[in-house]
């Protein structure tokens, strides 16, 4: 199985586009097969299960994308 989008939507709490991609069984990602994903930033977090994943998709600013908590710009 291939990674493939599952959920693509708007983050409320900061406008930006958010995944939610199922990594399969693709070689090398183990029990991590889940990600969310700031499609703006480029930030990835991986999860042991969907539901983990989803819980973490609506805020990206509260843990997982360095951008989205610093207001939309990559720390210096």
């Amino acid at each position: 199985m291939s990674e493939r989008v599952v959920i693509e939507r708007r983050a409320r709490s900061t406008g930006t586009t958010v995944q939610l991609v199922d990594r399969g069984d693709s070689e090398g990602w183990g029990d991590w097969r889940w990600e969310t994903i700031c499609v703006e930033h480029g930030a990835v977090c991986s999860h042991e299960t969907r539901k983990l994943a989803e819980a973490w998709l609506a805020h990206p600013d509260e843990g997982w994308c360095e951008a989205c908590q610093n207001g939309g710009n990559w720390p210096t």
